[in-house]
């Protein structure tokens, strides 16, 4: 299974992104970085379409392996 998207609602704004820029490049990541922007997991039913302002603070979830309940990711061009 392939994490869901993570989103930081309310983060679309200057303020957060440089309070994003004064974290090191290394804990951006971090789940205590996520916990600080308030990230949630944006789990849907298959088919649903989530729209946002791509300034919105978000990331990928967990990319597991196969044998941890993992799949390869399919990318369309």
């Amino acid at each position: 299974e392939m994490g869901p998207t993570v989103l930081c609602p309310g983060t679309h704004n200057s303020a957060c992104h440089e309070a994003l820029e004064q974290v090191p490049a290394a804990d951006r990541a971090s789940i205590a970085t996520l916990e600080r922007f308030g990230a949630v997991h944006a789990v849907c039913e298959a088919g649903t379409a989530v729209l946002m302002d791509s300034r919105l603070l978000h990331c990928g979830g967990a990319n597991l392996q196969p044998e941890a309940g993992g799949s390869r990711r399919k990318l369309l061009y």
